[in-house]
């Protein structure tokens, strides 16, 4: 079985007065999905959504309310961006058999 894994990377900008950010990555397998079919590329966008939920921390809510914290929304968002060319380039790949 080949090892193939995409790499999700979160970054959350850490509040305040420097722009200061702090990145984590997460590696998301893929070697066992059938890429070229559409139940293994949503298979493969769930497994990302999971991870950039996790390594953004969407669960974390403000202190007192039930809303989410926005620096997780927004690392989130720019997960998500970063995660598009990735994932294009894995599912172009499989197409042409790699």
């Amino acid at each position: 079985m080949s090892r193939k894994m995409l790499t999700i990377l979160g970054a959350a900008t850490l509040m305040a007065v420097a722009p200061a950010a702090a990145a984590e990555t997460i590696a998301v397998p893929y070697g066992d999905l059938d890429l070229p079919t559409t139940k293994g590329q949503a298979r493969l966008a769930s497994r990302v959504e999971h991870a950039i939920r996790d390594v953004c921390q969407l669960n974390r809510r403000i202190s007192g309310s039930r809303l989410t914290d926005p620096e997780a929304v927004a690392c989130a968002k720019l997960a998500r961006l970063q995660s598009r060319a990735q994932l294009a380039a894995i599912m172009e790949s499989s197409a042409k058999g790699g």
